[in-house]
C-alpha cells in the first residue's frame, strides 16, 4: 500500500491521529498531535483511510515513553501522551460534543481525576501456550507481558506467578486478576487445568474461579468512604480504585441538600450509587441484570446496615414500567447507552430529576437528545475513570422542565 509522510493535526474520538492526504482525512494509531510520521496505507476507503505509523519523524514534546509494550499492545492507546495533555484532550472532546449537539446553556464542570498509574482493579489477560498478555492491535497475537503499569504491585506479582504457572499447565487461555483496594485477591481462569493444581500454587489468593466455577472463597471487599462492598466473581465494580469514590462523591453533589421520596436506580450494579444515596431518600429501587451483582448488592445493604433499599434481579427494560411516583432516576448504563423502551419510560415516569452515569459520551449525546423535550441539561462533569486511554466518564444532571 503507498507510503508517505504526514503531519498530524490532532486527535480523534478514539484517540487516533488525525492527518490529511489528497484531501482525504486519514486515521493513525500512536501518533501525536504536532508529529511528522511516515505512515502507510491499511485501508482506503471512499471518504476516508486507515493508516500504520511506521516512523516517527518528529515528535511531540509531548510523547513519554513509559511503557515497553505501547507500541504493540491494543489497550493504553494514549500512553504515551503526558497526563496533563490527556486530560485537556478529553475535556476538550466533550465540550466540542456538547456544543456541537446542544446549545452553550449547558454548564460543563473540569475533569475529576487522580492517579494515572496503578489505578486499575480489574484486568484480562489472554494465555497461549507460554505467552501471556494482551491482544495486540487489530489482531488476536498475544503482546507477551511482564507487568502493567495499570495494576499495583500486587496485581503485578500474581501476573510472575500466573507465568510460572502456565508453564506447566499450558492448556489455559484466559485469567482475570481481581483486586481490592486493601489487598484481597481473585482469579478467574479459563480453560483445562486441575482443580488441586491451582488451589495449591495460588493458596495465597482469596478468591479463585475455574471455567465460571467457584472453587475458593466467595468474594472479595472493597471500602468507598465509609462504605463496604462485596465484589462477586460476576460483579460490575467499576475498574479504578481511587477515583471510583470521587465520581460517586460527584454524584452525591448533584444532590446536595435535597429530599427525595423515591430513587429508582437502573443497571445498578452492586447497588454502589443507590446505597451511597440512601440517606437522602425514603425508598431506593435498584436493578440490575447480573445475578453475582444482585447478590453482591443485597449483601452491601447489609453490611452496611442499609434498610431502605432493594434490587430486582432482571432487564431494565423488562421492569421499568412497572414504575410510578420516582422523583430521581439514576442510569448507569453499559457502553451502549439506554434503549427505546427505557427511554419512553422515563419520560412516562417523569421524574423531577435524572442523573446519567456515562461510560460513552457518544451514547450520552444520543440518549441526552431524546431528553431533551421535557428536561433541561444542567450540567456535565467528565471524569477520568481510564487514564492512558481515550475512554472518558460523564455525570449528567438534568432537571425536568415545570
Amino acid at each position: 500500500m503507498k507510503i508517505e509522510n504526514v503531519k498530524i493535526e490532532k486527535l480523534d474520538n478514539l484517540g487516533r491521529g488525525i492527518a490529511k492526504l489528497n484531501n482525504k482525512i486519514v486515521f493513525i494509531d500512536n501518533a501525536l498531535p504536532d508529529e511528522l510520521v511516515n505512515i502507510e496505507i491499511v485501508k482506503d476507503k471512499k471518504n476516508y483511510s486507515l493508516a500504520k505509523n511506521n516512523k516517527l519523524l518528529k515528535k511531540s514534546i509531548y510523547r513519554r515513553k513509559v511503557c515497553p509494550y505501547s507500541e504493540f499492545c491494543g489497550g493504553c492507546d494514549l500512553i504515551n501522551l503526558e497526563y496533563n495533555k490527556q486530560l485537556e484532550y478529553k475535556s476538550k472532546k466533550i465540550e466540542e460534543l456538547i456544543k456541537r449537539n446542544f446549545n452553550n446553556d449547558i454548564k460543563i464542570n473540569s475533569i475529576i481525576y487522580d492517579k494515572d498509574f496503578s489505578y486499575r482493579n480489574k484486568i484480562l489477560l489472554h494465555i497461549s501456550q507460554d505467552k501471556l498478555g494482551f491482544f495486540e492491535q487489530m489482531s488476536n497475537n498475544i503482546i507477551d507481558i511482564e507487568k502493567c503499569l495499570l495494576v499495583n504491585g500486587k496485581a503485578n506479582n500474581l501476573i510472575k506467578s500466573i507465568r510460572k504457572f502456565i508453564k506447566n499447565n499450558k492448556k489455559l487461555k484466559s485469567v482475570v486478576i481481581r483486586i481490592s483496594s486493601n489487598g484481597d485477591t481473585m482469579l478467574i481462569f479459563n480453560g483445562d487445568s486441575l482443580e488441586n493444581k491451582i488451589l495449591e500454587y495460588f493458596s495465597i489468593v482469596d478468591v479463585i474461579v475455574l471455567n465460571n466455577k467457584t472453587i475458593k472463597g466467595q468474594f472479595i471487599k472493597e471500602r468507598l468512604g465509609d462504605k463496604e462492598f462485596l465484589i462477586y466473581p460476576n460483579s460490575f465494580f467499576q475498574v479504578n480504585m481511587f477515583n471510583t469514590l470521587n465520581l460517586y462523591n460527584e454524584v452525591r453533589r448533584m444532590t446536595y441538600n435535597k429530599r427525595y421520596d423515591n430513587i429508582l436506580d437502573l443497571y445498578c450494579g452492586t447497588g454502589t450509587i443507590g446505597i451511597f444515596l440512601s440517606d437522602i431518600a425514603t425508598s431506593v429501587v435498584g436493578i440490575e441484570i447480573i445475578e453475582d451483582a444482585v447478590i453482591a448488592a443485597k449483601r452491601n445493604a447489609d453490611i452496611n446496615n442499609i434498610e431502605n433499599i432493594k434490587f430486582i434481579c432482571g432487564r431494565v427494560e423488562d421492569y421499568i414500567d412497572r414504575f410510578n411516583n420516582i422523583d430521581l432516576i439514576i442510569v448507569d448504563p453499559p457502553r451502549s447507552g439506554l434503549d427505546k423502551k427505557t427511554i419512553n419510560n422515563i419520560k412516562r415516569i417523569n421524574p423531577k430529576e435524572i442523573i446519567y452515569v456515562s461510560c460513552d459520551p457518544m451514547t450520552l449525546v444520543r440518549d441526552l437528545k431524546e431528553l431533551k423535550e421535557d428536561y433541561l441539561i444542567k450540567e456535565i462533569t467528565p471524569v477520568d475513570m481510564f487514564p492512558n486511554t481515550h475512554h472518558v466518564e460523564c455525570v449528567c444532571l438534568l432537571c425536568r422542565k415545570d
